[in-house]
């Protein structure tokens, strides 16, 4: 796996750590899909919603590089993205 450790750095103030997730983390109910938006021929973007730590709910975004991930940005979820989180474990496991 591959970071821009500037980012990282950045995203550490922010409390969001790019080099502890992994595509998915230790989240079974992890959501990820293809950004068809923001990809191209040359850049396949996915887009991962999922819980690091069991207590931050974070927004990632990145790419597969022939089994390389490469991380492209990682936040905190918005509430609306939070929200969306929370509804699909609802829907999926029935908790929450």
């Amino acid at each position: 796996m591959e970071w821009d450790e500037a980012k990282n750095q950045a995203n550490i103030k922010k409390h969001v750590f790019l080099s502890s997730w992994q595509k998915g983390g230790d989240d079974p109910n992890a959501i990820e899909y293809y950004d068809s938006e923001h990809s191209s021929i040359d850049e396949q973007r996915y887009i991962c919603l999922g819980d690091v730590g069991g207590f931050l709910v974070v927004f990632v975004v990145y790419e597969d590089r022939k089994g390389n991930i490469r991380l492209i940005s990682a936040r905190q979820a918005e509430p609306k993205e939070k929200e969306a989180y929370y509804e699909h474990i609802r829907r999926t496991v029935g908790k929450c």
